[in-house]
């Protein structure tokens, strides 16, 4: 689910800045992310997950999200969150299928 977009060109120009497309996207899934947010309140400040679709400076579009290595690593272990591995694996091959199928020419 998508909770929201953050259009950050958008925000720019309407104070009469130019910038490339930039926009983040806030999402999730309400079923596996409410269990955790009310066993771990804090962990809210860094899910739910954001993935930025911006563009550079030649037009090309790129896609950056943080790993889910980065997120059990970092994000998961400051807010005294234990992941299984098996988990922590499954939802990376998630992430790496969305962003292939949305990148995809």
């Amino acid at each position: 689910m998508i909770f929201a977009r953050l259009d950050h060109a958008a925000a720019a120009a309407a104070v009469g800045l130019q910038m490339p497309r930039e926009t983040v996207l806030v999402f999730g899934n309400p079923r596996i992310g409410t269990p955790n947010f009310l066993k771990y309140p804090t962990l809210a400040i860094d899910l739910p997950i954001k993935a930025l679709v911006w563009q550079d400076a030649s037009g090309q579009v790129w896609l950056s999200y943080n790993s889910q290595k980065y997120l059990t690593t970092a994000a998961y272990t400051r807010h005294g969150v234990t992941l299984d591995q098996p988990l922590a694996d499954r939802i990376e091959r998630q992430f790496a299928e969305i962003a292939d199928a949305v990148t995809k020419e």
